[in-house]
This record gives structure tokens, C-alpha cells and sequence, in this order.
């Protein structure tokens, strides 16, 4: 497996509204160096919008491949989805 990189493109949310105005694409957004006890390290290969933007454009749920561990029940290159929650 490739050395995970310092930065990744990300979607980040700059505002609430319809992604097309909310969302802005970042090419040098820093990857996690550290992860608290209980994290993992997620290459994201799909995530959920939400077309009208209620509240915000980008959805908690996700989809991809573990990168780090991180001591728990998941190893690099375990395929898993879930969500992040995010407070409003």
C-alpha cells in the first residue's frame, strides 16, 4: 500500500445553500497525522449530497477503504461505510 499523502481534494462546505454554491473543491486540505484513540483513517470513494441543501449540501454518510487502524477492529484495505455525525 502507497505512503498515505500530507494533503488530499476534498469537498469542503463554505456555507448552507445547494452544493453548486456551498461546496468548494480544495486540492491541498490537510489528511489527519494524528488520530484520537477510537478513529480510523478513511479513503472516502463516495459520499452522499443532498441536492436542496437543507440543511447543508454534504450528507454524514460515506463509503471506502480503511488507510489506518488505528488499533481497532478495522485494518488497511477493509472496504466499510457509515456516517460522521455532524451538529447544526
Amino acid at each position: 500500500m502507497a505512503p498515505t499523502p500530507q494533503t488530499q481534494r476534498a469537498w469542503i462546505i463554505e456555507r448552507k445553500g445547494v452544493p453548486s454554491k456551498a461546496l468548494a473543491l480544495r486540492s491541498d486540505w490537510p489528511v489527519p497525522s494524528k488520530l484520537k484513540q477510537g478513529d480510523v483513517l478513511v479513503k472516502v470513494q463516495a459520499a452522499a449530497l443532498n441536492p436542496v441543501g437543507r440543511p447543508l449540501p454534504a450528507e454524514q454518510d460515506l463509503a471506502g477503504e480503511i488507510v489506518d487502524g488505528n488499533g481497532t477492529q478495522f485494518s488497511a484495505g477493509d472496504q466499510v461505510f457509515g456516517f460522521i455525525p455532524v451538529g447544526e
